[in-house]
């Protein structure tokens, strides 16, 4: 069991700098589109989770 969450962290390691990697690459309009889905992403799960944190608290 401990082997596939290790094996799961491994993965996730790597594609983020698989994407530091890649994304400086990319034409400028195709990295922009990308960078505005990523910050979108970020938003989007930072609201969820603060929005999740503070449900049980009302």
């Amino acid at each position: 069991a401990w082997g596939y969450a290790i094996l799961a962290c491994i993965i996730m390691s790597l594609v983020g700098l698989l994407a530091v990697v890649i994304i400086p690459f990319m034409h400028k309009v195709v990295y922009n589109h990308v960078l505005q889905f990523l910050v979108a992403m970020a938003i989007g799960s930072l609201s969820g989770d603060a929005l999740l944190h503070l449900i049980p608290h009302v």
